[in-house]
């Protein structure tokens, strides 16, 4: 109880009870910064449980967002814990592959690792999405309907993931390769060919019954350790970790996210985050560049890109986050027109750029109207209008459904984001990014609409 005192006396929060919501998660924050572990920040958050149960209090440390911290601490493992999995490369992979001829026990099993293994790898997959556990939980596994082979790309919906709890869904799209011993779209449809048509989980025996983590892993160590390699770091994850580590060795994107203080204030929270700056995209060779301005508005852009390019080349991505400010100066047919012109004025400069909208986030409080309702509408006009024309010319879209216009996100001003607010999106600026990246040259919203 007196570190969470000694908190609020040191951070101006008022001695209010029971305790705000806001209070408990600026303290989890804190105590994350703070480098505690997990268990102890778990410990005194049941702390101030206990003593609002026993004061017949309102118990806020049960709300959702609260439980959905604590837990992030503890994926995270902390702000320091270093991953000790190691990457399978693009030739580990080759081999792996060539391996389970020889130890699965038929033709059909042969092919069914081989287009897991694959897909893991290719996918940027988490084990959770390709397979299911002793429990037979299938919460994210990618299902049989979710596969779609064309001649030249496999295209594999994601119905929810590790990042997606609400389920907003979104496509992986996946290219063909030249090398046909590890070509993805090759080794899935030589899959798919002899797989019976049960409806479920993706990978399957020719039984029916779904492929498990636990199967996934042993044969993994098997084909292992039939190619003379230390199975010793290499996990499952390890396909994943495998081809963002190529990505990285290839020099994949740069990105330069750009726009209004609300760019500014995400970079300072992104300082403090486990993965920095670059948003734990630097295993995929992501370099970010942030540029946000105090007050900025869709006119003072041009001047911003310009400073840009003079210090480096074009970027790979291009992340405009800009309009806010602008709403209610001018008629949003007259904002949409501006910002569209924008958007063409730098693809004259930046031709193989990929560019993104930011949706323009909620508000409580506008500078030029006090009328929410009317400015609400505005917004919700202008970022409909700019998403449908950038996603019709190759652009696309990044949404932040989660944040709304109230305490838990916005700060007193009504326009800045809380700590809450700034780490949802990051979080989704991170999910699109890393999408965008998996699909460079395909137009698409994340998180999708539907």
């Amino acid at each position: 109880m007196d570190i969470f005192v000694k908190f609020r006396e040191n951070h101006g929060f008022s001695d209010v009870w029971p305790i705000p919501l806001d209070d408990l998660t600026s303290f989890i924050v804190y105590m994350f910064r703070k480098k505690l572990s997990h268990s102890t920040v778990s410990g005194y958050i049941s702390g101030l449980s206990y003593f609002n149960k026993i004061n017949n209090l309102e118990d806020n440390t049960q709300k959702f967002v609260v439980r959905k911290l604590i837990e992030g601490i503890k994926r995270l493992g902390g702000p320091n814990q270093k991953d000790t999995r190691l990457p399978i490369t693009r030739d580990i992979l080759e081999k792996l592959l060539r391996s389970l001829a020889v130890i699965c026990k038929n033709g059909y099993e042969t092919k069914l690792f081989m287009a897991s293994f694959s897909l893991a790898f290719h996918g940027f997959m988490r084990v959770g999405e390709i397979t299911v556990d002793c429990k037979n939980k299938q919460m994210h596994t990618v299902k049989f309907e979710n596969i779609k082979l064309c001649d030249a790309r496999l295209e594999v919906l994601l119905t929810s993931s590790k990042t997606d709890q609400f389920g907003s869904g979104t496509t992986i799209v996946i290219s063909k390769q030249k090398n046909k011993n590890v070509c993805p779209v090759q080794i899935m449809a030589n899959f798919i060919k002899v797989r019976p048509p049960y409806l479920g989980p993706l990978f399957c025996h020719f039984d029916g019954s779904p492929l498990t983590r636990y199967q996934f892993s042993a044969l993994l160590k098997r084909s292992l350790s039939v190619i003379g390699i230390e199975n010793n770091g290499f996990k499952s994850h390890s396909f994943r970790i495998g081809m963002a580590t190529t990505c990285a060795l290839e020099g994949h994107a740069t990105v330069w996210i750009v726009g209004s203080s609300i760019i500014k204030h995400a970079f300072g929270e992104a300082r403090g985050r486990p993965g920095g700056v670059n948003l734990g995209l630097q295993r995929m060779g992501v370099n970010i560049w942030w540029q946000g301005k105090c007050g900025g508005k869709v006119l003072d852009m041009k001047q911003q890109i310009r400073t840009m390019l003079k210090y480096e080349d074009p970027p790979t991505i291009l992340v405009l986050h800009i309009g806010g400010n602008d709403i209610g100066e001018k008629s949003s047919k007259t904002l949409c027109e501006l910002i569209r012109k924008q958007f063409s004025w730098m693809r004259q400069l930046m031709l193989d750029t990929v560019f993104v909208w930011s949706q323009i986030i909620p508000r409580s409080s506008w500078r030029y109207s006090d009328n929410i309702n009317a400015m609400e509408k505005c917004r919700m006009r202008v970022n409909t209008s700019i998403a449908s024309f950038l996603t019709k010319t190759d652009g696309c879209y990044l949404r932040y459904p989660d944040i709304k216009a109230n305490e838990l996100f916005l700060m007193k001003d009504g326009v800045h984001l809380t700590s809450l607010g700034n780490n949802i999106f990051l979080n989704t600026l991170q999910g699109g990014l890393e999408m965008i990246i998996r699909n460079l040259g395909i137009n698409l919203t994340f998180p999708d609409c539907n």
